[in-house]
């Protein structure tokens, strides 16, 4: 018998040994354990990771809040400038309108001053 077969016939006897057959029970037992263990831990990181990801947009939102609250009140600062600066040239206008109004009613004044010599 070679070598070889020896040691398949030996293989078989440990194989069929009640001790043996135990043992490899008990290792492919502890393999599960590790694996489901192996399965908690990458669940638990998992977790972790989105309980991180919700605290990070907790945090980030009153940021948000405070950057759209300044970007509102930037849009009703450059509309009330806008106002200020359209109500600045009706007003203007208005002025200009009654300056040449004065101005021909002055022309119509000394036009009859002129016409009762």
């Amino acid at each position: 018998m070679s070598k070889g077969q020896a040691a398949q016939q030996q293989a078989q006897v440990h194989a069929q040994d009640p001790l043996i057959q135990m043992q490899q029970a008990q290792l492919q037992i502890a393999q599960q354990e590790a694996a489901t263990k192996a399965q908690k831990v990458q669940g638990d990181l998992q977790i972790k990771q989105a309980e991180l990801q919700l605290k990070t947009q907790a945090a980030q939102a009153p940021q948000a809040a405070a950057a759209a609250k300044m970007q509102e009140m930037q849009q009703k600062a450059q509309l009330h400038q806008q106002d200020m600066v359209m109500a600045e040239q009706v007003h203007a206008q208005k002025i200009r309108q009654q300056e040449q109004e004065a101005r021909v009613k002055a022309a119509l004044a000394m036009s009859k001053l002129g016409g009762n010599k």
